[in-house]
């Protein structure tokens, strides 16, 4: 499942194959962008900002259009590929040598389907390939807050900092009442937390799902938490938050429903928290669709 460290690591392996490199070709299969040709101009980097994927793309050297981003979300399926190609193989779909990094262990496990390929990105010896993913949008480079400026600081933001630190607290305390499980997944609060890390971290803190933000003993020891967390997972997969990398070890309570508690025993109980419970379509002002996930927790460690 996709959340701020696997998005890092995918940015990473498009970053190290396709950074420097000019495009000989793309393909991007969304209706809005089956226009767009973006071959000839140079991927200049490619970066993670919580959650969303963002590749900066240099100008068109013919028409000097200017600089532009591709941005992409994971969502639950969504993986980016990166494959080493041989020189005979440029240009075509011959299948190349598959860099890691660029997708989960779950995604790799399964073969790609070529009806969920949304884009193709080649240049002369690599290239990258996006599957099931979402919100694939281009816009000029000094655009991008249009897409990833409402978010709030990054788990994983290079320079992590205490001031980092103390704006993602301020803005979980802007709604007080709201249950701690809904606060942690909001993305305007601070990216970079899906469920998994959700569930590890109250579990961490001992906290109930619908405990409201200001009841939280200490909710900056949360949020540092979540960044030390991210960073340990940040480079290599599967997630660890127990310490223990063993198989079946790596984990405090998430996908562990009926098996014993590692703290004290009791059997881990799986629900559905729907993040959008109470909450108001901005747009609409009616009641946000739902947003329904599973949420694993210990009942006597998380009264």
């Amino acid at each position: 499942m996709p959340e701020g460290d696997s998005v890092w690591r995918a940015a990473a392996a498009l970053h190290s194959g396709l950074a420097g490199r000019q495009l000989l070709r793309s393909d991007l299969r969304v209706p809005a962008l089956a226009t767009v040709d973006l071959s000839g101009r140079t991927v200049q980097e490619a970066v993670s900002r919580g959650k969303h994927l963002l590749i900066r793309i240099g100008p068109d050297p013919s028409t000097g259009a200017r600089a532009v981003t591709l941005h992409s979300h994971l969502m639950m399926e969504g993986r980016w590929e990166i494959e080493d190609l041989d020189p005979l193989a440029a240009g075509s779909d011959s299948p190349g040598r598959r860099r890691p990094g660029a997708s989960s262990a779950r995604s790799q496990r399964r073969a790609r389907p070529k009806h969920t390929i949304r884009a193709v990105l080649e240049t002369a010896g690599t290239r990258a390939t996006a599957s099931s993913v979402q919100q694939l949008v281009i816009v000029a480079r000094e655009q991008e807050d249009r897409l990833v400026g409402h978010l709030g600081p990054d788990l994983l933001a290079p320079q992590w900092s205490a001031q980092h630190l103390q704006e993602a607290v301020r803005r979980l305390l802007e709604r007080p009442d709201r249950p701690i499980a809904a606060a942690l997944m909001d993305q305007s609060r601070l990216a970079g937390i899906g469920s998994i890390y959700r569930c590890e971290l109250l579990f961490l803190h001992r906290l109930a799902p619908q405990t409201p933000v200001a009841d939280v003993p200490d909710l900056q020891a949360i949020v540092e938490d979540a960044h030390e967390l991210l960073l340990r997972n940040r480079d290599s997969g599967p997630r660890v938050t127990t310490g223990d990398p063993r198989p079946g070890r790596q984990l405090w309570v998430y996908g562990r429903e009926r098996r014993p508690c590692r703290r004290c025993g009791t059997p881990i109980l799986k629900r559905t928290w729907d993040d959008a419970a109470g909450q108001r379509d901005p747009r609409t002002g009616l009641q946000a669709p739902a947003r329904e996930r599973p949420f694993y927790l210990c009942p006597r460690c998380q009264r």
